[in-house]
């Protein structure tokens, strides 16, 4: 990866690859990278990462329902402990969950409740 921006576009591509993958529909992304959230709102001030935009764009107009939202990372501790137990635990092959993991929910309910 040559910037933190296109590391944030290939996460994105494959969390909306894997939503396409498995049929998922009503499905909402969400992620705290200013450097994500500026390629893909305008993504013709970006034309370095025109290649993966469109195969997310593709990806996503075969999942019916979905919605992606820009989260503060203050806001998002659950992501980020997420993603702590994933490379701290190498837990490298696909980390979906219709429900949250049991050792979460706490700190899900107290985010739920926060907001």
């Amino acid at each position: 990866m040559r910037s933190k921006a296109e590391a944030d576009l290939w996460a994105m591509h494959w969390a909306v690859e894997c939503m396409h993958n498995t049929h998922h529909v009503n499905v909402i992304f969400e992620a705290s990278s200013e450097q994500l959230h500026n390629v893909l709102s305008e993504p013709f001030h970006h034309l370095e990462f025109t290649g993966v935009v469109q195969s997310i764009n593709q990806l996503l107009n075969g999942i019916n329902g979905w919605s992606l939202n820009h989260a503060l990372q203050e806001r998002n501790e659950a992501a980020a402990t997420i993603v702590v137990s994933v490379t701290r635990d190498r837990r490298y092959q696909s980390y979906m969950a219709q429900h949250e993991p049991a050792w979460l929910h706490h700190l899900l309910a107290l985010e739920a409740s926060s907001n």
